[in-house]
């Protein structure tokens, strides 16, 4: 039966890397107090992939005070990070004869990628506030 040994490693032992970002945002009223666009993207530089961009849009109807209701399309990026590309884990060690009649030890190892992409999303949301007393608030969300 294989043996677990965990072991863990990154290399380069050590690395630099550099994460530039900024985010622009514009909140625009349609109707004064009851129906607002929100507008906005997140901007960034990394060493991994390089520019990525996440662009959101808001839509929030309030029709009364006490309710609103809202909807957002947004496009989400996880960059890779040092451990996606760096890692060297052992995961696992077979004993002799394990993989066939008069076979030697062997280590089984994760090892990192330099082609790791980074992962994107397109994101839908709605949800509805319902607000029944001034210290209470009350959401739902999809």
């Amino acid at each position: 039966m294989p043996a677990e040994i965990g072991f863990l490693s990154l290399t380069p032992a050590g690395r630099n890397a550099a994460l530039f970002s900024f985010f622009l945002q514009e909140n625009i009223a349609l109707v004064a107090d009851k129906l607002r666009l929100t507008v906005g993207s997140k901007f960034e530089h990394n060493d991994y992939t390089g520019f990525e961009y996440q662009p959101n849009m808001r839509l929030l109807w309030t029709p009364r005070s006490w309710h609103s209701a809202w909807a957002a399309v947004s496009r989400a990026v996880r960059t890779p990070s040092r451990a996606d590309q760096d890692v060297r884990l052992a995961i696992l060690t077979l004993p002799p004869d394990s993989l066939f009649a008069g076979s030697l030890p062997a280590i089984v190892v994760g090892i990192g990628s330099r082609d790791v992409k980074a992962e994107k999303l397109l994101a839908f949301e709605a949800g509805y506030r319902l607000r029944p007393r001034n210290d209470l608030l009350l959401d739902i969300a999809t």
